[in-house]
């Protein structure tokens, strides 16, 4: 299970590179027995060096997950929240090259896949707040 922020500014929404290189949401794995909010405060302080102002539950989405070494398909539940920082400044230049203000154009670059196009089709809300993977 995952977490994930929707941080949104001037029609452009925040990404950060993660381990891997690859580009997504702030946020990521909740721990064993941790709050999902709690999670997602912890990893915005880890990933960007700031507190969260607010947070409203948006949606889950269950993607698959990338398992190179195994043909068994899994997937995961990714929770997303619309986040807002108490001032977009307070990001922390700790990270300079791990995140950017990404425009729709960018969000290709986005994974998982399934978190990609469920902002890119614009009904990403928490009026549907299940989507569901099939294999």
């Amino acid at each position: 299970m995952s977490a994930y922020a929707l941080i949104g500014r001037h029609e452009q929404i925040l990404l950060i590179a993660n381990d891997s290189g690859s580009h997504v949401l702030p946020g990521g794995p909740v721990r064993s027995g941790e709050p999902i909010e709690h999670a997602l405060q912890r990893l915005m302080f880890d990933q960007l060096g700031t507190t969260v102002a607010s947070m409203e539950f948006c949606s889950v989405i269950e993607h698959e997950v990338d398992r190179k070494s195994s043909q068994d398909s899994a997937s995961e539940a990714a929770f997303l929240f619309d986040v807002i920082l108490p001032d977009l400044s307070t990001i922390s230049d700790r990270f300079p090259c791990m995140h950017w203000w990404a425009n729709e154009p960018d969000l290709i670059l986005l994974r998982p896949t399934a978190i990609r196009d469920a902002i890119l089709t614009g009904n990403l809300s928490s009026n549907i707040p299940w989507w569901a993977w099939s294999p």
